[in-house]
């Protein structure tokens, strides 16, 4: 049947937040639609409190100052009075009324019921509820229909709490991961921040450190604001790379390994055989570039032969290559010269070398001895 309906006033105000030492406050009450007055005392000292406070966005974990709720993101003062508390009958109730909600039953110690309170208009009522008649009672009371809360700045699921947290902030996180509930509507965490969407520049590799700031390679990751490789890579220009095997970036980042070499231990490695000259890995028995050792040139008409140069067969090397058996100044034996025979030989006649000796020979050709024997 009903009741008269009673309710205290809500309790005095609290006189700090965190990072602030203040008085206590004091509160009234007033019989029928329960009313309160709350005065704090005056704060001692104030701190810079970012968040946790009176009207201030809830710390991490949504965590608030004393007797404070995390409601819609923000902290604020638990709703007054019964309504929404869980009941099984009118007598559980302050003011008289248990009120059948829906709720799911045995959820957060839910019964179905929650108590309510007397009212003039809806304005009297926790937000999302409605001021009508209820059978039972002589005057109009709060009601409320359970739905899942959400981010609205209602009270959905009828517990008495406007977009209570955590749930409207897993309601909005459904969207966008980031996101929390902020004022009614869903947005982007305090800690976070907007850049074309909800983002952490802690942890975002399109947005690290700061707004488009991307991280130049797919395998890097944001760490703390930061793009980094990962272990064991360096970052080079615009790759992570391992110094210990990249042959374009060996040892050291633009220490590119020659070609046909690679990069072992972070040092150019060529091909067993093969030794590491300007240009690239070769063979130095046979290059006639690189004959012996890196640099090392064959003149031609040499070329490298064993790992030095060798002149064409049927020459020597007498400070260049040359015919043994047909050189007049090589004649036989490197600088062996026949002009001494110039001397010797007659008038019309000359030193000339023949089949690796000297010989006095005229200028059609005519020799001494007859030509080589």
């Amino acid at each position: 049947g009903a009741c008269a309906f009673q309710s205290g006033g809500a309790g005095g105000g609290n006189g700090g937040s965190r990072g602030t030492t203040g008085g206590s406050g004091a509160g009234a009450s007033s019989g029928g639609v329960g009313s309160g007055s709350a005065s704090g005392g005056a704060g001692g000292t104030t701190g810079a409190a970012a968040c946790g406070g009176p009207s201030q966005p809830c710390c991490n974990g949504g965590v608030c100052d004393g007797s404070l709720t995390c409601q819609g993101g923000s902290c604020t003062q638990a709703q007054a009075g019964a309504a929404g508390q869980p009941c099984t009958r009118n007598s559980d109730c302050p003011s008289g009324v248990c009120l059948p909600v829906g709720q799911p039953a045995g959820q957060d110690g839910w019964t179905g019921n929650v108590c309510s309170t007397a009212c003039s208009s809806s304005a009297d009522c926790v937000s999302g509820w409605s001021c009508g008649p209820l059978l039972g009672q002589n005057g109009d009371v709060c009601q409320c229909q359970y739905s899942p809360e959400v981010c609205n700045g209602r009270d959905d699921d009828c517990d008495g709490i406007v977009d209570d947290e955590p749930a409207v902030d897993r309601a909005c996180q459904v969207g966008n991961p980031l996101d929390v509930c902020q004022g009614g509507s869903c947005a982007c965490s305090p800690q976070n921040v907007q850049c074309g969407g909800c983002v952490d520049l802690e942890t975002d590799p399109a947005n690290c450190g700061s707004c488009g700031n991307a991280c130049h390679s797919p395998e890097t990751s944001c760490v703390q604001g930061g793009c980094q490789c990962p272990a064991g890579q360096t970052s080079c220009g615009a790759a992570c790379v391992n110094l210990q095997t990249d042959p374009a970036n060996c040892g050291s980042c633009g220490n590119a390994c020659p070609g046909g070499a690679s990069c072992k231990s972070g040092s150019c490695a060529c091909p067993a055989g093969e030794t590491a000259c300007a240009g690239g890995c070769t063979d130095l028995s046979s290059d006639d570039a690189n004959c012996g050792a890196c640099g090392q040139t064959c003149l031609s008409p040499m070329t490298c032969g064993q790992g030095s140069c060798q002149c064409p067969s049927g020459q020597t090397d007498c400070g260049g290559c040359t015919d043994l058996q047909g050189d007049p100044n090589n004649c036989g034996s490197c600088g062996n010269s026949c002009a001494a025979l110039d001397s010797e030989c007659g008038s019309d006649e000359f030193g000339a070398c023949v089949c690796g000796y000297c010989e006095c020979c005229d200028l059609n050709g005519g020799c001494l001895n007859g030509g080589c024997p």
